[in-house]
């Protein structure tokens, strides 16, 4: 009867499923057990650090025995329980959770096993110098600890303990691969000699690097040591050369003195010594290859380049073409070899892979060398014109004609034939005194010499220079006068103020730039490109402010000249009652500082300043002096005997100094006082009422037509005779004929 039930539950399907679930309960039983073995198997290993070699072997292999059973019954629920699920749906869903619990399970106990399995490998390739192969293993483990985290069934600890086991694993390579990347490539002190070591097994560590991401940190420190200590030197020293040496398994870059008087290296010997360090490397490191991306490969030479070359392009352009741009127009027409040799060096580093075939900064810096031409040509001379602004004034040269010579050259000369033939009409419209155009004769500042100088060869040079370059450097021209503008009356501002040569110096500096700036322009006019040429090649628009910089620093110095003397001057006092002891001796001295101060300015600006000028300002100081003189004795209202004798004496000796004082140096020049001075009458003209009787001086007044009566008024000479005279008849006679 049981055989038949039996028999009628097996056909019906329902007696499988209870040997399924039978058997789904003794697996799940088993998966459990071998689950606590496995966890115990690796709590000692990676927790408790606890050998067990042996015990990981029979745990995987009871693993992988429950996982083909669990694989067989799986089969067995798709093929044949899934037939009857309307059936019994409840009890199927029920073996169906249990069955992905149970294989869950096995999934991550699989997972621990390949972990193991996969650190054992990672040592053995460690220790076999393997390193693609650990570092292959090595992310092979990271993508199993990341699956395993995201399962959530294990314990933290294991997989705390995993993951630390990972880190030193991957710590151990990295070290490792740093530690050979030094034996590789190694710099010696103190000549910083390179060394590289190279081997079969390079190629392995280069992509064991790439893979664990260590790889473009290394080349970038290797490049950066590479530009400071091989091509720095070779860029900025030519006293030094690079020497490569190689063998079966080294290669080595050194340095050599080398016999050099250049300033700078050439672009053509750096470029050479370049290329010799870089096919140097390529043969012991740069050529190895690696593979970004799917299909991509990529050379580290390729990866140096991208590191390296904006920072040495820069170095080279600063450093070498810089200075190897021309600093003539004869040296400009040679400058093609360096364009030749920096589009040669640009496309060898291309077929080396050190840069892509569009990147060319150098060459195009090189082509536009006409540019860099101006722009160096153009700087130098500012730099230099603004360095002989800032020396000192006082070192001086004669320039000019002497003036009366300029004054007296004849009509006859520099008369052709055709031009005596001319009518006298035409003759006086078409004829200039040939001193009109004289600059007269003086000392000027040595510096401000060599700067107009400079300023003709730079318009000179534009002319021979292309229309861009002509341009710049008149532009330029024209920059350095505004500059001097700018910079010697800040720069020299104390010397300016307290020295009386130097602010006569400084006049005749800038009248002297005047002077030329008047003509220079047109002087290279026709010689220069478009628009140049057209008429807008002038300087006569900064003639006004040279010639003001010149009169406003030196007026300034004689309003300081003048407040001078007159502060000498007022040391007298009213200049009354000057015959007591005293008073004479105030007023002597005063008589003589001013003298003194006359005589010093004569030193110092007789053989600076042009004749005319010099006698010019000095008359107008001696003027001042004069007239101060006049007026405080007209203002007196009582003058003595004595008191008029000790004025008289005083004024005499000041009058009888005062002519070599107005007298230019080394000059044939004749001085008529009374018209540089214009109170020298008027002083003259007062001595002569100091010591005259009361006819002589109605005499000489003339009924206000002679010389008395052309300097004072009639109240001056009225009051002079009451200071002078008692009141007497006589007096009152005189005072009456003194009117207009």
């Amino acid at each position: 009867m049981a055989s038949l039930v039996t028999e009628i539950l097996a056909n019906s399907g329902s007696l499988e499923k209870d040997d399924l679930g039978t058997r789904l309960r003794k697996l799940t039983s088993s998966v459990d057990e071998i689950k606590s073995e496995v966890y115990d198997a690796v709590k000692k290993k990676y927790v408790e650090f606890q050998p067990s070699l042996d015990t990981a072997l029979e745990l995987e292999n009871k693993v992988n025995q429950v996982s083909s059973e669990v694989n067989a019954l799986n089969d067995q629920i798709q093929n044949e329980i899934k037939m009857d699920l309307n059936m019994s749906t409840s009890d199927l869903q029920d073996i169906t959770l249990s069955h992905a619990k149970t294989k869950a399970k096995i999934q991550v106990l699989s997972t621990l096993c390949k972990i193991h399995d996969g650190l054992q490998l990672f040592k053995s390739s460690l220790t076999s110098q393997d390193y693609k192969a650990a570092a292959d293993n090595l992310e092979c483990l990271k993508s199993d600890l990341y699956s395993l985290i995201g399962e959530n069934q294990c314990e933290f600890e294991i997989v705390k303990a995993i993951r630390t086991e990972l880190t030193v694993h991957q710590e151990t390579l990295l070290h490792t691969l740093g530690e050979n990347w030094k034996q590789v490539v190694s710099w010696k002190s103190p000549k910083m000699e390179l060394q590289i070591s190279h081997d079969d097994l390079l190629q392995d560590m280069v992509v064991a690097m790439h893979k664990v991401g260590i790889l473009n940190g290394k080349i970038q420190t290797f490049g950066k040591h590479l530009l400071e200590h091989v091509f720095l030197p070779i860029v900025t020293n030519p006293s030094v050369q690079c020497v490569t040496t190689g063998k079966s398994k080294t290669t080595k870059i050194t340095f050599k003195k080398v016999n050099s008087d250049d300033s700078y290296v050439q672009p053509q010997k750096v470029y050479q010594e370049i290329l010799k360090v870089l096919r140097g490397l390529e043969g012991a490191l740069l050529e190895i290859k690696i593979t970004i991306g799917e299909d991509e490969q990529r050379s580290l030479m390729s990866i140096l380049g991208m590191s390296i070359w904006k920072d040495l392009s820069d170095l080279l352009i600063k450093e070498c073409l810089v200075k190897s741009i021309p600093t003539t127009n004869a040296q400009l027409t040679g400058y093609n070899s360096v364009i030749t040799a920096t589009e040669e060096f640009e496309k060898s580093l291309a077929k080396l892979g050190f840069v892509s075939d569009d990147v060319t900064p150098l060459l195009s810096y090189a082509k536009d060398v006409n540019i860099h031409f101006a722009n160096k040509k153009c700087r130098d001379i500012l730099v230099e014109s603004r360095n002989l602004m800032k020396q000192d004034l006082h070192n001086t040269v004669i320039v000019g004609v002497v003036e009366d010579e300029c004054n007296n050259q004849g009509g006859q000369q520099h008369i052709s034939g055709k031009d005596k033939n001319l009518h006298g009409e035409e003759m006086r419209k078409n004829y200039v005194s040939p001193g009109t155009f004289q600059f007269p004769q003086c000392r000027i500042s040595i510096t401000t010499q060599q700067l107009v100088n400079l300023a003709y060869e730079t318009l000179f040079e534009a002319t021979q220079s292309s229309q861009q370059c002509a341009t710049q450097l008149f532009q330029t021209t024209r920059s350095m006068f505004e500059l001097y503008c700018a910079v010697i009356p800040t720069y020299h501002k104390d010397s300016l103020a307290k020295f009386p040569q130097l602010s006569a110096l400084h006049h005749n500096n800038c009248m002297y730039i005047a002077h030329h700036l008047l003509t220079l322009g047109h002087q290279y006019r026709d010689q220069l490109p478009p628009p140049l040429c057209q008429g807008s090649a002038t300087f006569v628009d900064e003639i006004p402010q040279f010639r003001h910089l010149a009169t406003d620093c030196f007026m300034e110095q004689m309003r300081t000249q003048r407040n001078q003397v007159i502060e000498y001057l007022n040391g007298a006092g009213n200049m009354d009652q000057v015959s007591s002891g005293e008073n004479y001796k105030t007023t002597e001295r005063s008589f003589k500082q001013v003298l003194h101060q006359l005589v010093h300015l004569h030193a110092v600006w007789s053989h600076v300043l042009p004749s005319s000028v010099f006698i010019k300002v000095m008359g107008t100081l001696v003027n001042t002096v004069f007239q101060h003189i006049v007026d405080k004795i007209v203002a007196l209202e009582d003058i003595s005997t004595d008191d008029a004798n000790q004025l008289l004496a005083l004024m005499t000796m000041l009058l009888e100094k005062v002519p070599e004082t107005l007298q230019p140096e080394n000059t044939q020049v004749v001085v008529v006082e009374a018209m540089v001075i214009p109170h020298w009458v008027t002083y003259k003209e007062l001595m002569f009422i100091l010591e005259a009787s009361l006819q002589n001086i109605v005499d000489r007044w003339v009924d206000g037509k002679g010389p008395l009566a052309m300097v004072f008024q009639p109240n001056e000479v009225k009051g002079l005779i009451r200071a002078l005279f008692k009141n007497t008849d006589r007096r009152a006679n005189a005072l009456a004929k003194i009117r207009l």
